[in-house]
Order: structure tokens, then C-alpha cells, then sequence
């Protein structure tokens, strides 16, 4: 599923004709860099077996391959940007392993009533980092330039994030002897996941300031489709697939939700916010089915 959301965003890369679009090409290209070179578990191994230039060699190949298709994009888009791109590609096979260990980790204002936050940031804080950036800047872009739809989509970076993080599954063993009960332990995730988002999308407001735009309706939609994907999270415990195919089609409601606010009537934004919160009720009254479930198994 990653992966066909990855080739989407690659191809809407290409055919975005803005001026800037290459040099967001350029940042997703040193994110992945950074992402693959911390996540590496063959480092030490490929450093014994073939030396110093052999492994580099092969760390070359290995980050052309996967980062093939942002190069063709930059190349296509700006002859002159893809040679310094091939550059930091080459720079990073004599950079030394990168990890972040507990000692050295930024230590995050995030909440252990739902681990999988934490667990996700620590997993990945490269690529996450580099999303929220991201998001922050398109949003400038967009207010800076009064593209207000683009200012709202920016917001959804928070969302994808927050997919992502849900994607993983809790430890059954933790459902089972919580001493919580049912509805009280998914309240507390409700909770965490709705205090985080608040939390990522803070930066936003503070953005919001400079141009007096505040995507409020973007906002609540990306809360609104966290919600849901907390509770999708139990209702489709073991079927990641499903839960994938299921989190995307929420994921483009909310989203073209938010984008639509600029040419839909009063009446029209109420009926679908309405519908957002029926929708979120009846999936936490599922989600707490669900778990009573996993726990009497």
C-alpha cells in the first residue's frame, strides 16, 4: 500500500508544473538518504566482508536504485540539479553509521498511553521530521502565495503520519491484562492519538499567523480521520491489507472534505460534519467491540 501511495506522490510530483517542485523533490531525495543510511542493519557486516571501498561502492548502487526515480524526476525537471543530487548520494557512502539510541534521543512531549507513538518516532525520526517539515512548508507556501487549498492539504501531512503510526498493532498481550476497561482503554488511545495531533499541528497556527488564514475545517477533518483510524486500528486487527485499503479511502474523503470547504454552502459543511462525527461514533462503538473481543480470545 506504501508503495502505490509512494508511486502516486511520485507521478503528481512530475506533473506538477510549479517552480518549486523540483527543489520538493530535492528534500523528499536527502530524506530518504538519511532514512535508508540510519536504518541500515548491514553496515558493519558489509564493512568486514568486501572493506572500505568496496562497501562503498555497493552503498552507492544500493541508495541509485532506490532513490532511481526521484533522480529521473529531478533530471527531467532540472538537468543542472541532478549532478549535485548523485553528489550527496556519493557524500553519504563515507558518512560513518548514524542511530539513534535512547541515550541520544530527542525526548518528546509524547504520551505512553499509546506506545505506538513513541515507537513510531523512534523508528523512523528521520522521515517523520522531514514529513512535518514538509507540511509546514507547503503551508507557508500556499498562505504566502494565497493558495488556500494548498495550505489545506498541508495539513494532512499530520494525518499521514498519524496513518502510519496506526498502521502498527499493539501487543495483544497489553490488551488482554490491562486492567483498564474496555472503553476506558480505548478512550486513553483515543486520547494520546488526539493530543499528538494537536501537538503536530500547533506549528500550523503559528504559521497561520502571518498571513491571518487559519484551515480549521482542515484541522478537523485530519482529527476527524484520526480518530477513525484509531478505532480502524482494533475493528481490523489482523488484516493489515484491509486496514490499509480502508484507512485510504477515509484518508481521500477527509481530504477532498477540506479542500471542498471553499466552494460548498453552509448547510452542505454542516451536513458533512455531522456525518464526521456519526461516522467516528459508530466506528468507536466497533472499535469497542472489537476489543472486547481480542480480549475474550
Amino acid at each position: 500500500m506504501l508503495a502505490i501511495l509512494y508511486a502516486f506522490a511520485l507521478l503528481s510530483l512530475y506533473r506538477n508544473k510549479g517552480e518549486y517542485t523540483v527543489y520538493y523533490a530535492l528534500v523528499v531525495l536527502f530524506s530518504q538518504i538519511i532514512y535508508f543510511h540510519t536504518d541500515r542493519k548491514d553496515y558493519n557486516l558489509l564493512l568486514r566482508f568486501y572493506g572500505k571501498a568496496r562497501m562503498r561502492l555497493l552503498l552507492f548502487a544500493d541508495y541509485f536504485i532506490l532513490n532511481f526515480p526521484l533522480l529521473l524526476i529531478i533530471f527531467l525537471k532540472n538537468k543542472f540539479l541532478v549532478l549535485p543530487a548523485i553528489t550527496v548520494l556519493l557524500l553519504f557512502t563515507f558518512l560513518q553509521k548514524i542511530s539513534f539510541q535512547k541515550n541520544n534521543f530527542i525526548r518528546l512531549p509524547l504520551s505512553v498511553a499509546d506506545p505506538l507513538w513513541k515507537t513510531g518516532f523512534r523508528k523512523a525520526p528521520i522521515i517523520v521530521f522531514a514529513l512535518l517539515l514538509l507540511g509546514y512548508y507547503v503551508c507557508l507556501e500556499g498562505i504566502l502565495n494565497k493558495n488556500f487549498k494548498l495550505a489545506a492539504i498541508s495539513y494532512f501531512m499530520v494525518a499521514f503520519i498519524g496513518w502510519m503510526i496506526n498502521g502498527e498493532r499493539d501487543k495483544l498481550v497489553f490488551i488482554k491484562q490491562s486492567r483498564l476497561s474496555t472503553r476506558k482503554y480505548l478512550l486513553n488511545s483515543m486520547k494520546a492519538n488526539i493530543s499528538h495531533t494537536l501537538l503536530l499541528l500547533l506549528p500550523y497556527f503559528i504559521i497561520g499567523l502571518y498571513g491571518w488564514h487559519f484551515a480549521f475545517w482542515a484541522a478537523f477533518q485530519a482529527i476527524i480521520f484520526i480518530f477513525i483510524a484509531v478505532c480502524l486500528r482494533y475493528i481490523i486487527f489482523s488484516n493489515l491489507l484491509l486496514f490499509s485499503l480502508t484507512a485510504l479511502l477515509f484518508f481521500v474523503l477527509s481530504l477532498s472534505s477540506a479542500v471542498s470547504i471553499y466552494s460548498l454552502s453552509n448547510s452542505a459543511i454542516f451536513l458533512i460534519a455531522f456525518s464526521s462525527l456519526f461516522i467516528a461514533f459508530i466506528a468507536f462503538l466497533l472499535a469497542e467491540k472489537s476489543i472486547e473481543k481480542l480480549r475474550s480470545e
